[in-house]
């Protein structure tokens, strides 16, 4: 029984960990699974009755810790890049006008596709996958204010 708190004590952190990890750092920067459980092992060995942190009994676990880490500054992606160029040009854009842009750059390996009528754009991360632009609104006037402080 004493062996069995102990492996969900330290398979529950460890997992923990690696949700953390994921949510605030870059696919090239985690720490293999392995080695979160290996460390999450060391941690409890002092503590071995510790109560087991699951989603169950602390629903606000998840948050506390990626809270704990700090927040970092994301990284410019290819996107951002391809927005700054085009407002950098036309300081007066409107996100409709971004969108018709956009559009011109279908196919260069950035934008996969964009819909002018439904304001969907979607594009190629850094990873390699495709995904859908959320705020477009919100990252071109992240970007105007960049601008405009420089």
């Amino acid at each position: 029984m004493k062996k069995r708190i102990l492996v969900q004590n330290v398979l529950g952190n460890a997992m923990l960990a690696l949700d953390c990890e994921t949510a605030t750092k870059s696919i090239k920067d985690r720490n293999s699974f392995e080695r979160l459980l290996s460390d999450s092992y060391e941690r409890n060995r002092d503590e071995p009755f510790r109560r087991p942190l699951d989603d169950k009994s602390d629903p606000k676990r998840f948050e506390r810790a990626v809270s704990s880490k700090g927040g970092s500054a994301r990284k410019s992606d290819k996107l951002h890049e391809l927005i700054f160029a085009i407002v950098r040009s036309n300081l007066g854009v409107s996100r409709r006008t971004l969108l018709y842009e956009l559009k011109k750059c279908v196919g260069n390996g950035v934008i996969a596709s964009v819909d002018v009528r439904s304001g969907e754009v979607h594009f190629i991360d850094d990873t390699g996958l495709e995904q859908q632009v959320v705020n477009l609104k919100d990252r071109l006037s992240r970007i105007k204010e960049e601008i405009d402080s420089r």
